[in-house]
């Protein structure tokens, strides 16, 4: 039974991953928009999406790491981020006012930059033994989904509320709040981390500094197909994200703020499923389950191609249906190689897989997000196909290496 200590300080961890995600989310029904206004184009909006996530992939997780390795805490490391990423959300608020897509660029990077992703799975694969790893990084994984959910609902209420209030200057609109927003639930966040989060007890006892006595090469086959997998099931949710909000603007010629209820009740089925799934772990193994996750995705996929239908409703329909399916199949992929990466290493290299697998699932968000502002109606399908299917592939061809390490803790 976890210490009230930890508790508190794991639901501090939860509460962040939510706050990385909606950071990233909630500017989609917007960013086109917002790129016009500013004179870019389409794909300068895909830009501003992937280019957080890239920052904090190169640059980010990195630097967190190494912070981490000179002996860093986990909550000193917070707090710097926190006030880092206040900074970039309030900058790209300003954007508005500077009338500069180089500010909004900039904005995007120095945010992407202080999100610090990797404190969630480290602080877990420290405080949280290996029995009940795979339920708890469920959990952590889900208020991602769960971000994916409110991200599009808050930028549609916040839109709706400035129409409604008649708001609409150039440091104050529906482009900019999201920064306004943000950079607030940011500080709060800050406040809360000073005041009740712990670092894990083992810290200074397993500090990632500590030199490996195993010889074996880091990147083994089982870590390679968590690494792959982990890209594409980032890459398929923002890439829907994206795409599903595009489509509904410009094919269905909804409104943001439409567009942005719709990808939320997605989002909120989606989430259900996963944190639904979390039961269900203590009767599957983890790589049985990113298997079968893997093939239902497949499946599902095939109802995102365009086949040309009769009428708009039933385009809409059958879309829905394969979207909620899927995304709920690529999040609990993505949940199970949460989980995964740090049981396939011994205890001493649990760090460094943590940071590759963080990193690599930013990649695959940035690379995502920007591919779901290019794909059109008739590509989008059959990318997602192909997509699950590799994924399948892949875990069947290498399921006898998806066994933890024995010396794993």
């Amino acid at each position: 039974m976890a210490s009230k200590g930890v508790s508190r300080s794991l639901w501090m961890m939860y509460y962040l991953i939510f706050l990385i995600a909606t950071n990233m989310v909630i500017i989609i029904p917007t960013a086109k928009q917002y790129a016009e206004t500013l004179g870019a184009g389409e794909t300068f909006g895909g830009l501003m999406i992937s280019l957080s996530p890239f920052f904090q992939c190169v640059i980010g997780i990195p630097m967190n790491f190494f912070m981490l390795k000179s002996g860093l805490s986990i909550k000193s490391i917070l707090m710097m981020m926190t006030a880092g990423s206040v900074l970039g959300n309030v900058l790209y608020a300003f954007a508005g006012l500077l009338r500069s897509p180089l500010a909004i660029l900039a904005a995007r990077a120095v945010t992407g930059l202080c999100q610090c992703q990797l404190a969630g799975p480290f602080y877990i694969a420290k405080a949280v033994g290996i029995k009940h790893r795979t339920q708890v990084m469920f959990t952590f994984a889900s208020f991602t989904a769960l971000a994916f959910t409110l991200g599009p609902l808050l930028a549609g209420l916040l839109e709706d509320f400035l129409k409604d209030l008649h708001i609409e200057n150039l440091v104050l609109d529906s482009d900019t709040i999201p920064g306004w927003f943000m950079a607030l639930l940011y500080l709060f966040f800050m406040l809360k981390v000073f005041f009740f989060f712990e670092n894990p007890a083992a810290e200074a006892a397993d500090s990632p500094s500590q030199e490996s006595s195993d010889d074996a090469p880091f990147l083994s086959a089982g870590l390679l197909v968590c690494f792959t997998c982990v890209f594409a099931a980032a890459s398929a949710n923002t890439m829907c994200e994206v795409f599903a909000i595009k489509l509904a603007q410009e094919v269905w010629s909804w409104s943001v703020s439409d567009s942005a209820y719709y990808m939320s009740a997605v989002m909120a089925v989606v989430t259900c499923i996963s944190l639904g799934s979390a039961y269900l772990t203590q009767f599957v193994q983890d790589r049985t389950g990113l298997l079968i996750c893997s093939l239902v995705g497949a499946v599902f996929a095939v109802l995102l191609i365009d086949l040309g239908y009769p009428s708009k409703m039933a385009y809409v329909a059958v879309f829905t249906l394969g979207l909620v399916a899927y995304q709920a199949a690529a999040c609990v992929v993505r949940n199970y190689i949460y989980a995964m990466v740090s049981k396939l290493v011994p205890t001493k290299r649990k760090p460094l897989a943590t940071a590759t697998s963080q990193s690599v699932l930013l990649l695959g968000r940035s690379v995502g997000s920007l591919f779901g502002a290019l794909l059109t109606p008739e590509s989008f399908g059959a990318v997602q196909v192909s997509l699950f299917l590799g994924i399948s592939c892949l875990t069947g061809l290498c399921f006898s290496k998806l066994m933890p390490h024995e010396k794993a803790s």
